[in-house]
C-alpha cells in the first residue's frame, strides 16, 4: 500500500459563512452571508477591544452610549486572498485589523471629563487638535470601526467630530459599514447634532473633485498591504486636506522591504524600520511637512509606549511586538 493511502485529506468548509461560488456574487452585495457581530466597551481595559472575539453580554456595559456594535468576519478565507491578489475583488473590508484596534486604544476610548487625568497630557491635546469639532474623512474605511469610535465620545467631553465621512475603495465594504453605523446610531444620519455619510472613493491625486469640500483630519487605519499603494494613499491624503491640517496612518508593517536602509554607521534598519522611513519619504514627497528650519517636528509618532501609562501595558506590548504605531503628518 502507497504512503498517500494512509494520508487523511482535509479540506476546510467555508460554505457557512461564504455566498456564491469562486469569485463570489453580485459585486453589488457582500462576499458574505453572515457576520459576526462583536460588542465593544469603550470603557474596559484592552482586552475588550480583542479583534475577532465575540464578547458575551455581561462583559458588555448596560449603558449602550459607552459601546460599540461592529459587523465583521473572524479572517478572510482562501477565495479572498486569491480574489486580492488577482485585482478581482478586495475582501479585506470585512474583518478588523490590528491597526484599527490600535487606533482605537490611542483616540477612541470614552472619558468622561472627570477622567482626563488618566490621559497623558500629549494624546489629549492630540485628541481635541485632530478631531474636536472637525471635518474628517476616513480611507478604506472597512468596518468603520475607527471613525465610530470617535462618533461614540460622550457630548460632555467636546471631543465629537463635526462630521465624518466614510470611504472606500469597495462598494460592499463601505455597505458593511453603513450597516454598522446604523446599528450603533440608527438610520438617522444625525447624532448629536454631529453627522456622518458614505462615499465610493478610489485613491489618486485630484480625488477631491470628487468631493465637496476639503478636510480638517484624513484616517487611514492599517491599509498598507503592498508598496504600489504607498503613492497613491499619500497623494489622496493631500489633496483631501486644508492647508495645516493633518492625516494620521495608524500603522502595522505588512509588507516587507527587501532592500533595508543602511545607516551611517554601516549597520542595516530592520525591514520594519526602513518601511517606516519610506512612509515619512512618501510624505515629503507629496508636500506633507516633515521638519520646520527651527528644527520643529511637523509629523508625530505615537508608539505603544505611549499608551501604556492608561492601558493594559501586557496588551501595549502585544501591539509593541507586530510594530504597530500611529503617524500623523501635517500639510
Amino acid at each position: 500500500m502507497d504512503d498517500v493511502d494512509n494520508v487523511n485529506v482535509i479540506e476546510e468548509d467555508w460554505s457557512d459563512i461564504l455566498c456564491g461560488g469562486v469569485g463570489g456574487s453580485d459585486s453589488s452585495c457582500s462576499f458574505y452571508r453572515s457576520h459576526n457581530m462583536l460588542k465593544i466597551d469603550l470603557r474596559c481595559p484592552s482586552r475588550s477591544l480583542e479583534c475577532n472575539r465575540p464578547m458575551e453580554d455581561s462583559d458588555i456595559a448596560e449603558d449602550e452610549n459607552w459601546s460599540m456594535k461592529i459587523l465583521s468576519v473572524p479572517c478572510l478565507t482562501p477565495l479572498d486572498m486569491v480574489g486580492l491578489t488577482h485585482g478581482c475583488y478586495d475582501a479585506t473590508g470585512n474583518r478588523i485589523w490590528t491597526g484599527a484596534i490600535f487606533f482605537v486604544e490611542a483616540f477612541g476610548r470614552c472619558y468622561d471629563t472627570e477622567d482626563y487625568t488618566i490621559l497623558n497630557s500629549r494624546i489629549l491635546n492630540l485628541r481635541k487638535t485632530l478631531f474636536q469639532n472637525k471635518l474628517l474623512v476616513e480611507l478604506g474605511c472597512g468596518t468603520g470601526l475607527s471613525s465610530i469610535s470617535l462618533l461614540k465620545q460622550p457630548i460632555s467631553t467636546s471631543l465629537l467630530p463635526r462630521f465624518v465621512l466614510f470611504t472606500d475603495g469597495d462598494e460592499s465594504s463601505l455597505d458593511l459599514c453603513k450597516r454598522n453605523c446604523d446599528l450603533n446610531f440608527g438610520k438617522n444620519t444625525t447624532l448629536n447634532c454631529n453627522s456622518y455619510g458614505f462615499s465610493v472613493l478610489k485613491w489618486g491625486s485630484k480625488v477631491c473633485a470628487s468631493l465637496e469640500e476639503a478636510y480638517d483630519t484624513v484616517i487611514a487605519t492599517d491599509v498598507l498591504y503592498d508598496l504600489g499603494a504607498l503613492d497613491p494613499l499619500f497623494r489622496s491624503a493631500y489633496e483631501l486636506l486644508k492647508p495645516g491640517s493633518y492625516f494620521i496612518l495608524s500603522h502595522i508593517p505588512r509588507t516587507h522591504v527587501e532592500d533595508c536602509a543602511k545607516l551611517a554607521d554601516g549597520s542595516l534598519l530592520s525591514s520594519n524600520d526602513t518601511l517606516e522611513r519610506m512612509i515619512h519619504e512618501q510624505a515629503k514627497d507629496v508636500g506633507f511637512r516633515i521638519n520646520a528650519c527651527n528644527g520643529t517636528s511637523y509629523h508625530t509618532i505615537i508608539r505603544p509606549n505611549d499608551l501604556a501609562t492608561y492601558e493594559s501595558s501586557s496588551t501595549m506590548s502585544e501591539y509593541e511586538q507586530v510594530g504597530a504605531s500611529i503617524m500623523i503628518f501635517q500639510k
